[in-house]
């Protein structure tokens, strides 16, 4: 994209127009940037601040709207345009749509949980270490069989403390 200093479009690509679903890449050029594509107008402020006082803004997380409002989360990233005496007047730079990520991020986190639950809730002792020993798991049955707090454990124990000398 390249934008100006007052908040439209002056060109877009294909993959912009695409991504927030205008049907005509003059549509797209004739939208109020801080009201229609931000989510929250409040982000526009944000990139102009840190955009004309630092020249560039790198993977700034904002979420823009489509055509129909639907969020999109997105990195945005630019650098500031001027003119030939040197003042700004406006921006270039690309957007990447981050749905599927955060899609993925969603997914993991639920699944997280999910083991998280199920480890934490078995009646079976559960531990884990990390490959020098390190203890880096211990549910409450362990807690409870073996006697050692967890607060104790995690990160400050070697799993070999925990069983009979030689084994």
């Amino acid at each position: 994209f390249i934008s100006s200093k007052e908040g439209k479009f002056i060109d877009a690509n294909q993959a912009l127009q695409d991504m927030l679903g205008y049907p005509t890449r003059q549509e797209l050029l004739t939208i109020d940037l801080p009201s229609d594509l931000y989510l929250r107008p409040e982000d526009r402020q944000i990139f102009i601040d840190t955009i004309e006082r630092e020249g560039r803004v790198i993977n700034l997380e904002v979420e823009f709207k489509k055509k129909d409002g639907t969020p999109v989360p997105v990195l945005l990233t630019g650098h500031v345009r001027y003119d030939q005496r040197g003042d700004v007047i406006g921006y270039e730079g690309i957007n990447v749509d981050q749905t599927k990520t955060k899609q993925m991020e969603r997914e993991i986190r639920k699944t997280n949980d999910f083991l998280n639950n199920i480890i934490h809730n078995s009646p079976n002792p559960i531990m884990a270490a990390d490959m020098k020993g390190t203890i880096i798991l211990w549910n409450q049955t362990a807690e409870d069989i073996l006697g050692y707090k967890t607060k104790d454990v995690v990160g400050k124990l070697n799993i070999t403390k925990v069983y009979p000398e030689g084994m």
